[in-house]
């Protein structure tokens, strides 16, 4: 326990950690409340610190101090309104000092929950922290401000990468020149991504190594001609976008102040504020080129954000390759249209625009149909037979009813209406296809009709890309953003959204909501005795007990190391709350074996039952996280129902 210098200062009869700040100390508490108070910091996953009423930080736990990137001595002392914190919004823009939610709540009196703010820490990528507040008052006096902050730093970069990728989505669908779309990504990816600089680079078809700026955006003044080369022997070639460029993999560079193979760079990225780099290769209509991204802070470009950065080059080429798919087909249609006028011009030209518009539709990648005006298939070719899994026989002068999903029926029939009622020259949705295989995929169709001179429709062409996987990849990382990778369970995110949404719920319909938190009894000496490996599997088979006896309505989370919540909605009374943790309880009754290992563990438990009366509707978690310390002070392996006079 990490109190020595409170104990004293208890002794003497001053309050806790005295700063030289001015500011009122506290009276004098209780030394028990104190202790227990200290105790409870130093074990809480939470970063907690407690600030007096000029806002100097008095107190904090090792969650908080690494949050911020300091330790506990460094952190103590100071307060919120020193200029060097750099702290800013969700949006990047400076969060001013007195604005801050400590401040606010000092100076208001009220709590706060929810505030997002991001923090820079030094040689590190920017942390984002949600902080709620809460005024400490002695006696009903206020005389000081509890904030608490967890690491959302995860959620935020996923959010900030599918947001990015929405963009770049809408761009590929919108624009009809390359060249735009490669402009607008550098813009876009700048500015919905907030990075410093963006570039495109193409390398050069001589061996001379060249690579072309070809568009960028951001700090361009970084840029100059024969920055960067392909060739490995050359000094401006080793570098992350010459490596791609060469190698075809994707190059991360998250600290170019010490990065390898930099030192030709380093002086002028630091020039110009630039401290990490990630190079993605890719082949826009069948050419090599390079997409470098530049961040001001460093260690910025992990896995999760590489992964959703190369999804955005693939989808840049997917419609690039429709573009020039889209401007093949139209050329072969203008030039078939034009021979119709003259039958024997036509006679002369038909081979050849027979021709093109075989290697533009039979040969096209990219899944393509031929129509009528009553939705029957007239021609497929074969990108859009393999996707499906039917032959053209089993295609052509059908309709594709029978294997369209049964939800996207109507929406089918619905975009034909579109192009027939001429209220549409073009439709573009997503439907979803039952492959032959028994397989559902996930298909983005783009629609037109084809007209002659007076306008009339001659039949229908759709253009299709399937993103299946696509879709998956963005499930799963919602997925991963929202759970426990160790027990799949629920993680905080999820809690408090889960927890916000209860409360409205038992507003609107009444009835009761309980918070269980489960804390494992001496789960540290499971770690210290077998292992880490031992440990995971314990928390892994408590988590599959936990479940076995909870309700389908309610949502278990891991709170945080060997601490569990539990979240039971439509509650009629205190004892349902009871009897569910009496059953969590139960379930340890029977040791684990793993191997030839074999041990019981037994748990704690705070309950805090809320009502649509209660007057604490925010502080749920913290008033469970009491109940359990109060049960582990009186009895391990019990559980316990808050009550105000715990604190």
């Amino acid at each position: 326990m990490r109190t020595p210098h409170v104990k004293r200062s208890l002794v003497s009869g001053r309050a806790p950690r005295s700063t030289d700040s001015g500011s009122a100390k506290f009276p004098e508490w209780n030394l028990e409340t104190i202790l227990s108070t200290v105790d409870f910091l130093d074990t809480t996953n939470v970063g907690v610190i407690l600030h007096d009423e000029h806002g100097v930080v008095l107190e904090c736990n090792n969650t908080a101090a690494a949050l911020f990137g300091t330790t506990i001595e460094n952190l103590v002392g100071r307060t919120f309104l020193d200029a060097d914190w750099g702290i800013v919004h969700e949006d990047g823009t400076s969060f001013l000092p007195q604005d801050r939610p400590e401040m606010a709540t000092l100076r208001d009196g009220r709590a706060s929950t929810g505030t997002i703010l991001g923090f820079d820490i030094v040689a590190k990528a920017r942390r984002w922290l949600k902080v709620n507040t809460c005024p400490a008052e002695v006696d009903g006096v206020v005389v000081g401000v509890i904030a608490s902050f967890v690491d959302i730093t995860t959620q935020i970069q996923h959010e900030h990468t599918m947001r990015l990728m929405r963009e770049v989505n809408r761009l590929a669908m919108t624009t009809s020149v390359d060249t735009e779309l490669f402009q607008h990504l550098c813009d876009e990816i700048v500015a919905f991504g907030d990075y410093s600089l963006v570039w495109i680079g193409e390398a050069s078809e001589s061996d001379d190594g060249v690579v072309h700026i070809c568009f960028s955006a951001g700090r361009t003044e970084y840029l100059y001609d024969g920055i960067v080369s392909t060739l490995e022997w050359k000094e401006n070639g080793v570098g992350p976008t010459g490596t791609a460029l060469r190698t075809g993999v994707t190059q991360v560079a998250n600290d170019l102040k010490h990065q390898d193979n930099y030192e030709t760079w380093c002086s002028r990225a630091s020039r110009f504020g630039l401290s990490s780099s990630v190079a993605v290769p890719f082949h826009p209509g069948g050419r090599l080129a390079v997409l470098s991204i530049y961040d001001r802070h460093p260690f910025v470009f992990d896995p999760v954000t590489v992964e959703g950065l190369e999804e955005i080059a693939r989808e840049v080429e997917h419609g690039v390759t429709a573009q020039e798919s889209m401007l093949t087909i139209r050329s072969a249609l203008e030039e078939t249209s034009v021979a119709m006028h003259a039958l024997e011009e036509a006679e002369r030209s038909m081979g050849r625009s027979e021709q093109r518009f075989r290697l533009a539709f039979e040969d096209n990648m990219a899944p393509m149909v031929f129509s009528d005006t009553d939705d029957l298939a007239v021609a497929v070719n074969d990108a859009f037979c393999e996707m499906v899994g039917f032959s053209r026989e089993e295609l052509v002068g059908h309709d594709f009813t029978h294997f369209t999903f049964p939800d996207d029926v109507e929406l089918s029939r619905e975009s034909h209406e579109s192009l027939v009622s001429h209220r549409a020259n073009q439709v573009r949705y997503i439907k979803r296809y039952l492959r032959k295989d028994g397989q559902t995929i996930i298909s983005e169709v783009s629609r037109s009709s084809a007209r002659d001179e007076k306008g009339n429709i001659l039949y229908f062409v759709s253009s299709e890309r399937d993103i299946t996987a696509e879709r998956e990849l963005a499930s799963q990382l919602s997925h991963q953003a929202l759970h426990d990778p160790l027990t799949g369970l629920a993680n905080r995110v999820l809690l408090e959204d889960r927890l916000t949404q209860a409360r409205a719920r038992a507003t609107r319909q009444g009835g009761l909501i309980a918070v269980l938190m489960i804390d494992l009894d001496d789960f540290k000496g499971v770690n210290d005795t077998h292992g880490h490996l031992i440990g995971d599997q314990l928390l892994s088979g408590i988590a599959e007990r936990f479940q076995s006896v909870g309700r389908p309505s309610d949502t278990l989370c891991r709170f945080g190391g060997d601490e569990f919540l539990y979240l039971a909605e439509g509650l009629n009374s205190s004892a349902e709350a009871e009897e569910i943790a009496t059953r969590f309880l139960s379930t340890l009754d029977e040791p684990f074996s793993f191997g030839a290992v074999e041990f019981g563990q037994h748990a704690s438990i705070g309950i805090v039952v809320w009502d649509a009366n209660s007057q604490e509707g925010f502080t749920l978690i913290q008033n469970a996280d009491v109940a359990l310390y109060e049960a582990k002070r009186r009895q391990k392996g019990s559980y316990l129902v808050f009550d105000p006079s715990m604190r």
